[in-house]
């Protein structure tokens, strides 16, 4: 019962709730993964949110991608709308066509974010969070803290599922590889956060998080 394809980490997984909370000096966006089907609900969600920002004149936001594989680039890219203060591509041009419409520079969201970021990240980051966190690191957007992601700006996938003849092994491999609009990162590196911080045994037992503290 424990043993899971791929897949079915993304299934079980998949719309889970992102969250939002006000502070007294700060306000916290959670989003836990890149996949929602309901993109309307999403969309306006953000909008919301980001509106209610600028109406409570908050100036630090906390974005906490933690446990964050990826998913989409449609929720992803949107969530980079509010984030920027000029038009920016997000995908590199050596990407594969159906990419295309993110190529070319993004327009800010009209609610943009002109305050602090602060990005929490950890070892989940992957696929379409990673992404996210190479293109903010490229152009300086938010302060990282956290651990290592385990992605960077490229990676490989459009998989596909097969299974072996002989032994009957299920095999999912990748067949194209996305990248996106930075340069100077190193291949095969995760993105790593301005402050580092390490759990401790204490941390979880006594249920601190010492990252969002």
């Amino acid at each position: 019962s424990l043993a899971k394809t791929s897949m079915g980490v993304v299934h079980d997984t998949a719309e889970t709730p992102w969250s939002t909370s006000f502070k007294e000096d700060y306000a916290v966006l959670k989003i836990p993964v890149f996949i929602y089907r309901d993109q309307k609900h999403y969309s306006e969600s953000l909008k919301a949110f980001f509106s209610e920002l600028s109406i409570k004149q908050t100036d630090v936001l906390v974005l906490d991608l933690r446990g964050n594989y990826g998913g989409s680039p449609g929720p992803t890219v949107e969530l980079f709308t509010y984030l920027i203060n000029k038009p920016l591509p997000f995908f590199a041009e050596d990407n594969p066509f159906y990419l295309g419409k993110w190529k070319k520079p993004i327009e800010p969201a009209a609610e943009v974010f002109g305050g602090k970021i602060v990005v929490l990240m950890d070892e989940a980051a992957f696929s379409m969070n990673s992404f996210l966190l190479s293109v903010l690191r490229y152009h300086g957007i938010g302060t990282f803290v956290g651990s290592t992601s385990s992605g960077g700006f490229m990676c490989s996938d459009a998989s596909r599922n097969a299974v072996l003849h002989n032994t009957g092994l299920r095999l999912r491999y990748s067949t194209d590889v996305f990248k996106t609009a930075v340069e100077g990162q190193e291949m095969g590196i995760g993105i790593e956060p301005d402050i580092s911080i390490d759990w401790t045994i204490e941390d979880y037992i006594n249920g601190n998080d010492p990252v969002l503290s």
